[in-house]
């Protein structure tokens, strides 16, 4: 989803997931651009910084937590919406399993909204099982 073409001229990346194991994990497979990497609730995080363009890409939860099993359905649009409002983005990008694709997400107006099937993506889950599908 995107405002308006963007070009960067200066950036923060600032990377933030609620398990540690896995932020480990991303460090230490971390190569180029410096990344700030957060432990924590993004759906509980602030916006660290001015002025600079916000683009928020990630992989909004789809369960209550760690070790829970419970569906929760409005976890992508709580994620898109604390994208919008408190991190005030320029461009949000999130990657949503099929079994979501039905879902309908409420899209602020001026904004566009596309989607892509990927053929496979992986990750690691707990950041200790590399899990691709």
């Amino acid at each position: 989803m995107a405002k308006n073409p963007l070009v960067l001229k200066s950036y923060n990346i600032v990377a933030c997931d609620i398990d540690a194991n896995a932020v480990s994990k991303c460090r230490s497979h971390q190569h180029g651009p410096k990344v700030r990497w957060q432990v924590g609730d993004f759906l509980k995080s602030r916006r660290p910084y001015g002025t600079d363009p916000v683009i928020c890409l990630g992989g909004p939860p789809y369960t209550s937590g760690i070790g829970s099993r419970k569906m929760s359905r409005n976890l992508p649009q709580l994620f898109l919406d604390h994208c919008l409002k408190e991190w005030r983005s320029d461009f949000v990008a999130f990657f949503v399993p099929k079994r979501y694709a039905k879902q309908t997400l409420r899209i602020p107006d001026g904004w566009v909204c596309s989607t892509q099937d990927l053929q496979s993506s992986t990750f690691y889950f707990q950041g200790k099982v590399k899990v691709t599908q």
